[in-house]
Order: C-alpha cells, then sequence, then structure tokens
C-alpha cells in the first residue's frame, strides 16, 4: 500500500510540475495560456499572464496600488495601512482605506513547479527505499524454500 501511495504520489507531482513549467513557457512566449478565473462570489480572483499567477480580490487592484505607489492622485479616505512583501517570484501588496482592504499576490509559476518537483524526488526517494526492502526480503533464486509443513 506504501509502495503504490509513493508511485502515485511521484506521478501525479511530476506531471503536475510538467504542466506549470509548459504553462509558464507558453505564458511567457505567447498570450495563448492568460486566463481569468473568479471563486466564491468575487471573494478570489484569480488570472495568468507573463508566466506568472495573480490572485487578487479584484482585478483592477494591481493598477490601483501601482497609482498609489507612484502618487499620482490623492485617496479618500486616507490610507490607514500599507504591507509589501517581495522576495525573487513572490509578491504580496495590500492596502486598507477605512474598512476596505486591497491585496494582491503575484506569484511564479516555476516556484509551483520546483516545489513539486521537489515533493516528486521526496516520493520516488521513498519508493526506491521501499522497493529495496522488498528485494532484500525476498529470497534468491538458488535459495530453497522451506515447505511450511516440514
Amino acid at each position: 500500500m506504501k509502495r503504490a501511495f509513493f508511485e502515485w504520489g511521484a506521478i501525479v507531482t511530476s506531471t503536475l510540475a510538467l504542466m506549470c513549467f509548459a504553462c509558464w513557457a507558453v505564458s511567457i512566449t505567447s498570450d495563448v495560456a492568460d486566463f481569468k478565473l473568479s471563486f466564491g462570489w468575487h471573494v478570489v480572483q484569480m488570472s495568468a499572464s507573463d508566466g506568472a499567477i495573480t490572485l487578487s480580490d479584484d482585478f483592477g487592484n494591481s493598477e490601483v496600488i501601482d497609482e498609489f505607489d507612484k502618487g499620482r492622485f490623492p485617496f479618500n479616505p486616507p490610507l490607514a495601512e500599507r504591507c509589501h512583501w517581495t522576495v525573487p517570484g513572490f509578491q504580496f501588496r495590500c492596502m486598507t482605506f477605512g474598512d476596505s482592504p486591497l491585496w494582491t499576490m503575484n506569484l511564479s509559476l516555476l516556484i509551483p513547479a520546483a516545489l513539486l518537483m521537489l515533493v516528486a524526488f521526496i516520493f520516488i526517494r521513498r519508493c526506491r527505499k521501499i522497493r529495496a526492502t522488498v528485494v532484500q526480503s525476498v529470497p534468491s533464486l538458488g535459495e530453497p524454500v522451506p515447505h511450511p509443513l516440514d
């Protein structure tokens, strides 16, 4: 049972990793892989373009936050809170005006591809370890097998 779990885990995660990488490659070179989706009564919206997935509470929030960063026009009500986290391949930005928060998160498709390949590698290693213990416990062809009634 463990062996089947690790084998199927390796198959599924490596397939998903290859799909993420292929989507990233197609998304970088053309607009074929670009899309927009809304989840749960527009609570979370997702779009993909230029090799990245963007999650936000509204598709226009990225532009609003960019305009605020550039200081092009004043906002009313005034800004209550602002946060910004950036690492290579990941960016999270949020702003709060009174009671209405705006947030957007950008994630490169290479990050899920790399994480899925790491998980697939772990599954493959565990599967090989299980196979090695099974092979060691099976008697070789030259050894006589004792009969249960002897």
